[in-house]
């Protein structure tokens, strides 16, 4: 459950109780009395939780469970000024805003709202990510606990698209003291941590402690001048966005609402094969009869924090004649006094004549 780092002066002591209320209780009891402030304090839990009627959470055990403001105080209680707080179950975003101070790093596996029935394997996935040289970003020989949350994110979301699922926990991470944590944290080594988000800055320099065994090599991708050397201009410059004034480009939040996607929500990965579509594009004579081609289409079906579903659409289309323009249009599911729609970006790029 839990580890205390005396810079390599303490023990390494094997927990194996029965985890019931009477052992947690117990356990906690005794971090209270003989951990110091200087040391690292380091929780680890695990496992289900259950919300009440009323809606504080239970983190559950054999027998009598252990409620939310009964582990904050206990928690609380643990004299140590640096802490890391791992909380891989349902509804543990619930406990940030209780337990965040200065020096403590929160991460949790989903949102204060998310009570899962699918689970991605959070523990799994938590300490696969210290043995993955690809999670080292910096380049730097380790992971930090901003690189394994990094990683978190994306291994998450992978598990349930291939399990084919809409993703229903989130990790999310707090290590700045004002209790409210982040999600789809993104980092730029071209920019300080602390320029780019209240976030990250500790779990970026905050190491579980040394490897003892060196990450594997990597090999470096290739420079970007020897992927696109020999890809040519793929489109003249009055179809770009910025410099037709007859292209068209809209966004559009209804009653001044923020959209709920980022507004690059296209990945680099999507915008290549987007290109590649485009630069490739069938003409009429390759398909007489229709009016329109979908060069491209994506639907993706997501749960925010508050567990409201994101239903987004992105189609590139090109279109031959009149006949093929209802291709243009998007259909979106909506309900009126209860869902926002947003047209986030469109683009129309004009033929040249």
């Amino acid at each position: 459950m839990g580890d205390i780092d005396r810079g390599g002066q303490g023990e390494l002591e094997l927990v194996d109780s029965e985890s019931n209320r009477e052992q947690v209780l117990a356990a906690f009891d005794q971090l209270a009395k003989t951990v110091q402030p200087s040391d690292r304090f380091l929780l680890f839990m695990l496992g289900h939780a259950s919300r009440t009627g009323r809606g504080s959470v239970k983190f559950n055990l054999r027998g009598r469970d252990i409620t939310e403001v009964e582990y904050v105080t206990l928690i609380n209680s643990v004299p140590s000024e640096r802490q890391i707080l791992i909380f891989g179950f349902p509804y543990s975003g619930r406990l940030v805003p209780q337990l965040s101070a200065p020096g403590r790093i929160i991460l949790t596996s989903s949102s204060p709202n998310e009570g899962y029935s699918l689970q991605a394997g959070f523990g799994d996935v938590f300490v696969g990510a210290f043995s993955t040289a690809d999670n080292d970003i910096n380049g730097d020989g380790d992971i930090s606990l901003l690189e394994t949350f990094l990683s978190l994110q994306t291994q998450t979301k992978d598990w349930y698209e291939n399990n084919g699922s809409i993703q229903s926990e989130h990790p999310h991470l707090d290590d700045n003291g004002d209790g409210n944590a982040t999600r789809n944290l993104t980092i730029d080594l071209e920019v300080p941590r602390v320029e780019q988000t209240d976030d990250g800055a500790l779990a970026e320099k905050t190491f579980l402690g040394t490897r003892r065994t060196v990450l594997p090599s990597t090999p470096l991708p290739p420079e970007p001048d020897e992927v696109f050397a020999d890809v040519p201009p793929t489109e003249p410059p009055e179809a770009h966005e910025h410099g037709n004034p007859n292209a068209s480009t809209a966004s559009h939040t209804p009653e001044n609402r923020p959209s709920a996607l980022p507004y690059n929500y296209i990945s680099e990965a999507d915008e290549e094969v987007i290109r590649e579509a485009i630069d490739t594009a069938p003409s009429q004579k390759d398909y007489p009869g229709d009016g329109a081609v979908v060069l491209w289409e994506s639907v993706d079906v997501d749960i925010d924090e508050k567990s409201r579903y994101i239903y987004s659409t992105r189609r590139v289309v090109k279109i031959f004649n009149e006949d093929g323009a209802n291709l243009g249009e998007i259909s979106i599911p909506y309900m009126r006094g209860k869902d926002d729609v947003t047209i986030h970006h469109a683009r129309t790029f004009y033929p040249r004549w």
